[in-house]
């Protein structure tokens, strides 16, 4: 069921790293977050790519030690767009002080959470990605 990863980097500073799993590309952050010029290339590049059916998406912050505004603020308008289009949109790996972060905004209400890509896999497989692993 899971095709193997394919990955292809974004020209970012910070690394970003894309992946495939089943139906889903895998974002992962190799580092810091993007700076705000990448924060707003990234966010413009993501929603034009749901625009043209990427739908599945996963974010895996596990290197992630903290998150800007205008990042938060690309994460909400990157979820409107794939809710609108009836996709997923999953964080992996986000740790307690970035969910308190999320949480505060509301983030961690609107999209399901699994502690690491080993447990978002196993989910995958079972077909159980609605719900999440809080």
């Amino acid at each position: 069921f899971l095709e193997e990863h394919k990955e292809s980097k974004w020209n970012f500073s910070s690394g970003i790293r894309i992946s495939n799993i089943g139906n889903f590309k895998i974002v992962s952050f190799e580092g810091a977050v993007p700076n705000m010029a990448e924060v707003k290339t990234f966010k413009d590049d993501m929603i034009r790519k749901v625009n043209t059916g990427m739908i599945f998406i996963a974010i895996d912050f596990s290197k992630v030690a903290s998150v800007t505004s205008d990042f938060i603020g690309a994460l909400l308008a990157i979820r409107r767009v794939v809710d609108m289009k009836d996709g997923w949109f999953v964080f992996i790996g986000v740790h307690d002080e970035l969910y308190g972060i999320f949480d505060t905004v509301g983030l961690t209400k609107m999209i399901s959470h699994y502690p690491d890509l080993k447990a978002f896999e196993t989910a995958l497989k079972g077909k159980d990605i609605i719900s999440g692993i809080a």
